[in-house]
């Protein structure tokens, strides 16, 4: 089992923000 590395952490977690991000603009999006 290699350990996750910090790039590799902080990669996940910047595309897990980018979704969340996404996410919240198309909810948020269509309210008037």
């Amino acid at each position: 089992m290699k350990k996750i590395s910090r790039r590799s952490f902080l990669q996940a977690a910047a595309v897990v923000a980018g979704a969340t991000a996404l996410t919240c603009l198309l909810y948020t999006s269509p309210s008037p």
